[in-house]
């Protein structure tokens, strides 16, 4: 009842599997998400930061 997935970077990730097991329907994990920051641009366009503004905070390394 458990799945082993790797993230793009290659890190491993163990997760628990879709329960209970149907013959017909048996489920399973086929996305494990968005990677950490993939977004990040995107919404803080959305929030009216302009492209200076959001290369400034990827340079202080606050996003």
């Amino acid at each position: 009842m458990i799945q082993h997935f790797k993230w793009q970077d290659g890190q491993e990730i163990t997760l628990p599997a879709v329960t209970p097991k149907l013959s017909d329907t048996p489920g399973e994990t086929r996305w494990l998400g968005p990677e950490l920051g993939e977004h990040t641009d995107e919404v803080l366009q959305s929030i009216d930061y302009d492209a200076d503004h959001i290369a400034r905070l990827h340079a202080q390394q606050i996003v």
